[in-house]
């Protein structure tokens, strides 16, 4: 698997708002007033101003169709409200940008009278569409519905919606009916039942099994207890599976390698990127292997990548692809030196056809990239998260690697960006950690790296890989078997937004080990080079670690002693009541 390295090109980028978070309960309700058809948005257009004497200006929840688009906002034909001029510039945008023709729902301050000055925007289409599953988040427009055969949906809600059975809670069921698709959805109704009680005994992981790279000293069910997904070799694959396992199966169809045994390499020319020259593009891996890079956007390599996955499908299951490679040469220029670029060459073409290489994968595709950052920022790699058929991405040397202990300052908060960003896209972040230190001799690194995995995590999208090497060869520690739920406060856009007295902290209203209960629960995260006094009180024990990994020996305890009155420089504490 390749290791990228953090990059100095600098770009601006917005992260959006993670969907995880939010209090639970009902949707705010509605100021509802008679207005007149508003003038629409051109030359000379103003946006009304808010608050003005003759209407109120209060929360306000409502949902209907956009009528037209303009720079800054939307309008929306609302029932009880006509059309009104919606500013969505600052709101956390669910689904996809607005459209004339599609459904909304939207949270913010304005009335009828006037406009609305959005805080949440949550589109879809205008099809009819009933869903239903278990609720993973909950925000104030709404929540996400992990739906069988659709995966997590943002489904938005406002004043008109109607909710039926308890309020809205993570773990609880809930049957949507509304407008939209697996994509989004604004409902009409909710209909929730079950207790709002942990069915997840640990929070979701990833490790290699068996072979070529994972432990062969532990049976599959006993892994199956700890281990939500597997990437594995095709020996023990459909073995695996059958313990409950899901598989992910690695190929690069972004580099191929002569002489290595590389099943992607071949003679067909047209696989392969040239520079304007008609060479080759090379770079060089690990000093001596010379990688040619692949024409991903065309036909000839695309069908060789899909008849390839299909041929190992054929007698092997899989649930998903890891592609590793991908993402923008530049990204990877400064370390791995190209031959030269391919002819044209510009980053956001390639990234389009890095999306299309994806599609034509029969199975969902892991792509592995998020770490190429630009500059203090996320990656730009992020735009491959738009193709359909990408689950989400893999950033390796999540908060720790071999090459740095600690992740502090703006290294640190990047990751968390990235978190909070692929998130609030609903696809799936793959923390990869990439430190192979001894499991054992690292407890309070281990424990560093978990609270920033959970500061910003969603418990149905965000895979932990933990690689501290254990006797075992099965890199699992005890520590996975917290799982934090109803985080207190809004969603962070930002990492900045759980900044609290010098820390980052977030509080969770409830906290589970292995199923069972430990009642509310707080991280706290230290990445300055300074101490910070600890923010919360209210919590009389932090968590502690001991030995290796969990089928090692190793044990997690809620029960440590007290949290100190300020948390040490580059350290991390997990607060228990």
């Amino acid at each position: 698997m390749r290791l990228k390295t953090i990059t100095s090109i600098v770009l601006l980028v917005i992260a959006t708002a993670a969907c995880s978070g939010g209090s639970p309960g009902t949707v705010l309700p509605q100021s509802v007033s008679t207005q007149t058809q508003p003038a629409a948005p051109g030359a000379g257009f103003q946006m009304p101003t808010l608050g003005k004497p003759d209407a109120i200006t209060t929360a306000i929840s409502l949902a209907g169709s956009i009528v037209s688009t303009y720079s800054g906002g939307f309008t929306l034909e609302a029932p009880g409200c006509g059309e009104i001029h919606v500013s969505d510039g600052s709101a956390k945008m669910l689904g996809a940008r607005p459209a004339s023709g599609q459904t909304a729902a939207v949270t913010g301050t304005g009335s009828c009278a006037t406009s609305i000055a959005a805080s949440e925007v949550t589109t879809a289409s205008a099809t009819p569409v009933t869903l239903k599953g278990t609720i993973t988040a909950v925000y104030a427009g709404g929540f996400t519905l992990d739906s069988s055969g659709c995966g997590n949906v943002h489904v938005g809600t406002s004043a008109s919606t109607t909710l039926s059975g308890p309020a809205l809670a993570v773990n609880r069921t809930a049957s949507v009916s509304g407008n939209g698709s697996c994509d989004s959805a604004v409902a009409k109704s909710v209909s929730t039942s079950g207790s709002s009680g942990s069915s997840q005994t640990h929070v979701l992981t990833e490790d290699y099994l068996g072979k070529p790279n994972g432990s062969t000293s532990v049976s599959w069910s006993q892994a199956a207890q700890y281990l939500t997904w597997a990437q594995t070799g095709t020996q023990s694959v459909n073995a695996i599976s059958a313990a409950g396992i899901k598989t992910q199966f690695y190929s690069n169809p972004n580099r191929t390698s002569a002489g290595v045994g590389d099943p992607l390499y071949n003679s067909n020319e047209a696989t392969f990127a040239h520079d304007c020259s008609g060479q080759r593009v090379t770079d060089t891996y690990d000093h001596d292997v010379t990688q040619y890079v692949m024409a991903i956007g065309g036909s000839a390599m695309q069908q060789l990548w899909a008849n390839y996955i299909k041929s190992i499908l054929a007698s092997s299951h899989y649930d998903s692809v890891f592609e590793d490679g991908a993402g923008t040469l530049t990204a990877d220029a400064p370390y791995t030196p190209f031959s030269a670029m391919p002819c044209d060459y510009s980053d956001a073409e390639w990234l389009d056809e890095g999306e299309a290489l994806n599609q034509v994968s029969p199975i969902p595709v892991m792509v592995n990239g998020l770490e190429a950052l630009d500059g203090h920022n996320v990656t730009e790699n992020l735009a491959l998260l738009g193709s359909s058929n990408t689950a989400g991405g893999d950033f390796e040397g999540c908060y720790t690697d071999n090459s740095t202990l600690i992740y502090d300052g703006w290294a640190w908060q990047a990751v968390e960006n990235t978190e909070i960003d692929v998130n609030a896209r609903g696809k799936t972040f793959l923390c990869q950690e990439r430190n192979t230190a001894p499991a054992s001799s690292n407890l309070s690194l281990r424990i560093y790296a978990l609270a920033s995995f959970l500061l910003t995590y969603n418990p149905s999208t965000s895979i932990l890989w933990e690689e501290f090497a254990t006797p075992s060869g099965f890199n699992v520690g005890p520590e996975t078997r917290l799982v934090a739920l109803q985080p207190l406060g809004a969603s962070p856009s930002s990492i900045s937004d759980l900044e609290v007295s010098g820390n980052y902290g977030r509080q969770y209203g409830a906290c589970y080990v292995g199923g069972s209960s430990v009642g509310p629960c707080a991280v706290v995260v230290n990445q300055d080079i300074v101490a910070h006094p600890n923010p919360y009180s209210g919590y009389s024990h932090t968590m502690t670690l001991s030995g290796s990994g969990v089928l090692d020996g190793g044990t997690m305890s809620t029960d440590g002693p007290a949290p100190p009155s300020s948390v040490p420089p580059k350290s991390a504490a997990i607060l228990f009541q």
